[in-house]
């Protein structure tokens, strides 16, 4: 019996331990693949560093989400911004997914890539060349199914990530107006 439960025990820290090295290398994967799109739309950008939100600000503004993480992306050269990136997470029919979004300067929108996608149906809304749909896009309305092409199999998916950057634009836009960035 002692042993059965010491084994059990030794299970469950195994678990915790795998679970936690895995988290912290796929943490280190999603940078990599920031990094990776950063440096493709813009090839003298620097090493892009996180802004810290107040929590002030993050519990009094309804367009944040738990877990929403913003960065800048500096230029090399002289050190100005030339764009940000927000990692974010939207919720499909049943599990929620991962994604980033690169903004230029403007805050118009020059990629957005599914980080992690968790469920069985709905991951065509993952294919870069569906995501290209948004790119440009600075806030105004989209509606799914007419400004962004509605996707067989994902419409929950596909309609989630269309109001989830809109909601992601918007927060954008209130931090720059609250001059965060």
């Amino acid at each position: 019996m002692v042993l059965k439960d010491n084994f059990k025990l030794r299970i469950t820290f195994l678990f915790l331990i795998f679970g936690t090295l895995f988290a912290s290398i796929q943490g280190q994967n999603v940078e990599k693949m920031i990094r990776k799109e950063v440096q493709v739309l813009w090839e003298n950008s620097g090493e892009i560093a996180q802004i810290q939100l107040s929590q002030d600000f993050a519990s009094s503004c309804d367009d944040i989400h738990d877990g929403d993480l913003v960065y800048s992306i500096p230029n090399m050269a002289d050190g100005s911004i030339i764009g940000y990136v927000l990692t974010t997470s939207a919720m499909g029919r049943f599990d929620a997914f991962d994604y980033f979004i690169i903004y230029n300067k403007e805050l118009k929108v020059q990629s957005v890539r599914v980080v992690v996608y968790r469920s069985s149906h709905g991951s065509a809304i993952c294919n870069k060349r569906w995501l290209k749909q948004f790119e440009g896009f600075g806030g105004e309305t989209i509606v799914y199914g007419k400004d962004i092409q509605a996707v067989s199999g994902a419409t929950i998916s596909g309609g989630s990530i269309v109001e989830d950057v809109r909601r992601a634009s918007k927060l954008m836009e209130i931090l720059k107006e609250e001059q965060v960035f």
